[in-house]
């Protein structure tokens, strides 16, 4: 079934982006603490507006990597009653994460929020 194949091609971009978001988390993390107290307001202005830039982009791209996820899984329902496999169709036709956008949006936010203010907190 090409759209089981889709829908895990779309599940592995998904995560692919928040790996990419994980590093970029970490990484910059580590770095505004390594210089703590060091960092002057220009350098921290500089930063955050880059991560803010980033978090949009990222953020965005998992918003409509999730929406197509949806159709897709709408489209398996369709095809479901037809199917001979259809333990197999309603398992990827159903999601299984829980208000699965709204948890990203919130969790992509809240460290967003929280290491612009640590960037902030290590300035000079």
């Amino acid at each position: 079934m090409d759209i089981i194949t889709l829908i895990e091609t779309i599940e592995s971009r998904i995560n692919s982006y928040w790996n990419f978001y994980t590093v970029v988390i970490f990484a910059n993390a580590g770095w505004v603490f390594s210089q703590y107290g060091k960092l002057s307001v220009i350098t921290a202005i500089l930063l955050s507006f880059g991560l803010v830039l980033f978090f949009v982009a990222n953020l965005s791209s998992q918003k409509s990597a999730l929406e197509c996820l949806s159709v897709a899984r709408e489209e398996l329902k369709v095809l479901q009653e037809t199917c001979r496999y259809q333990r197999l169709v309603k398992h990827y036709s159903t999601e299984t994460i829980l208000y699965r956008y709204s948890g990203t949006f919130v969790l992509h936010i809240t460290v967003d929020i929280l290491l612009i203010v640590v960037v902030f907190m290590a300035t000079e």
